[in-house]
């Protein structure tokens, strides 16, 4: 009679040795996204969008060389918008939308390269 009993797989120390200090930094990364004030450019990456949203038009009301890295953003501060009502939080609603896509990246990059 054969065993239809199912074995664990067993774990990886190496593995393991490698995960627990990138979710430490993954949970730190996500805590510092609440705290501090940033001094470059992300007030500049929320103007633009903000700025098509209330009607300026990309390429005829604006000349600014960067203004198509808006486009990124837009569908995300627009459904920020038709959620709450306004952009009180848009900063910290851009820094979880950003955080999460530097995760989608990093887990697509890992599984690329682990094949």
């Amino acid at each position: 009679m054969e065993s239809t009993r199912k074995t664990l797989p067993r774990i990886n120390i190496v593995q393991v040795l490698y995960a627990v200090p990138a979710l430490i930094i993954v949970l730190l990364t996500l805590n510092r996204l609440f705290y501090g004030a940033e001094l470059s450019d992300e007030a500049f990456y929320l103007a633009m969008p903000k700025a098509f949203l209330s009607g300026m038009r990309p390429l005829a009301d604006n000349w600014d060389l960067a203004q198509t890295s808006a486009f990124f953003l837009l569908p995300f501060l627009w459904l920020f918008r038709l959620l709450t009502g306004g952009f009180e939080g848009a900063f910290l609603f851009s820094r979880l939308v950003y955080f999460a896509f530097t995760l989608f990246v990093a887990g697509v990059g890992y599984f690329a390269i682990s094949k």
